[in-house]
């Protein structure tokens, strides 16, 4: 499944007494069938929600703000940041709290020497869940 991982069950040698053990992997709300017919458990459905684990950065997808990727040197130029947690669901400022991070920006040009930004400012979340990095391009080039 997609939405589950690693199902397994624990009788301990009571069949009155079931124990099913899952790892939900996808944020949202589930239904869960329980159906055994030499048991005689017929369509036990119960309902869970999972939310969102951590930020996981590795999973965090970047854009550039407005789509913009050319900026004059000088000019202020705007990151965005999906942020997901290790299996690819969006994390919101909501299960996050108020939370902050350390991200790491470094610029390079396409020969691969160090550009430099200036005033690289973490600006918090916007309104549409991303996560907002703010810098000054100070080197002209690609």
């Amino acid at each position: 499944s997609s939405y589950i991982s690693g199902v397994s069950s624990n009788f301990n040698g009571d069949t009155s007494n079931w124990r099913i053990f899952f790892t939900p992997i996808m944020a949202g709300l589930f239904n869960v069938l329980v159906n055994d017919d030499h048991f005689r458990v017929l369509d036990s459905s119960l309902h869970f929600r999972v939310t969102p684990g951590r930020m996981y950065p590795s999973a965090c997808v970047p854009s550039w703000k407005g789509l913009m990727n050319e900026f004059v040197a000088g000019t202020k130029a705007a990151v965005l940041i999906l942020p997901r947690d290790a299996f690819g669901n969006n994390v919101s400022s909501a299960s996050e709290g108020s939370n902050t991070y350390n991200f790491t920006v470094f610029s390079s040009n396409a020969n691969g020497s160090i550009a430099t930004l200036l005033n690289v400012t973490y600006m918090g979340w916007d309104e549409f869940g991303y996560l907002s990095i703010e810098f000054i391009a100070a080197t002209a080039g690609n």
